[in-house]
């Protein structure tokens, strides 16, 4: 029979053996929870490491690529401003050549229109001075014929200086009739052999009268026609080359 201090011991030997292994056991659970506490702790090093890294990159890319677009932004804004200005450039340059062309245009048409009013000024004071010139000389003319009436009623004999120059002035040497002025006619006969004597003896000189003819009137008629040697008629060629030779002189 097994005693109780026996079985005592047998317990605490048990009991002793099984306390002495737990601590061992304890140990080694520990041992390993460590290594894996180390373990997961580089683990985790390493993924903050990783994240840590991966993010710096990021950034630097994110960094890159701001820097990159900014760039970007600004060539664009530096190119976009180039063409506005280059567009506005263009349109000052084309607006101010349409501005320059109408300028001159209108600067044309201004230099036309002066011109064009001096010339009508000019043909205007041409016409009026040609005017006042031909007035001028129609007076004159008409003043004349006036003054040399007159003369021709104050002194009568101033005729036979009128008959004596168309006689002087024939060139058909025949036989001449000479028509005068009624009143005329008496004074002109009395001058008959003085009269003759422009004619030549070889022609015969017949002095008639003919009522019809103005004062100062005088024709002279040969075999080939009638020549109006009258005052009045003698004025009016005489009216007639002036005037050609002012229109002559205006050309």
């Amino acid at each position: 029979m097994t005693s109780l201090s026996n079985i005592w011991q047998s317990v605490a030997v048990q009991e002793s053996k099984v306390i002495g292994i737990k601590p061992i056991k304890l140990s080694l659970e520990t041992a390993d929870g460590a290594e894996q506490a180390v373990s997961f702790q580089a683990e985790k090093q390493r993924s903050e490491q990783y994240v840590q890294d991966a993010k710096k990159e990021a950034d630097q890319i994110m960094a890159a690529a701001n820097k990159a677009v900014k760039e970007q932004r600004v060539q664009w804004e530096a190119e976009r401003q180039e063409l506005m200005e280059q567009a506005q450039l263009e349109g000052y340059q084309k607006g101010f050549a349409a501005g320059q062309q109408e300028g001159l245009q209108s600067y044309q048409a201004k230099i036309e229109e002066a011109q064009n009013m001096i010339q009508l000024a000019q043909q205007d004071y041409k016409a009026t001075v040609e005017g006042s010139e031909d007035a001028l000389l129609d007076l004159g003319l008409r003043l004349a014929e006036k003054i040399l009436h007159e003369k021709l009623k104050d002194e009568p004999e101033s005729y036979l200086s009128l008959v004596k120059g168309a006689i002087a002035d024939w060139k058909e040497r025949s036989d001449l009739r000479l028509y005068v002025h009624t009143d005329s006619y008496e004074l002109v006969l009395q001058q008959k052999e003085e009269l003759a004597l422009l004619t030549g003896n070889d022609f015969d000189l017949m002095i008639m009268p003919q009522h019809d003819l103005p004062a100062g009137g005088c024709i002279l008629e040969t075999k080939h026609g009638r020549i109006d040697a009258s005052l009045d008629s003698q004025l009016t060629v005489l009216r007639e080359k002036l005037f050609e030779i002012r229109r002559e002189e205006t050309l």
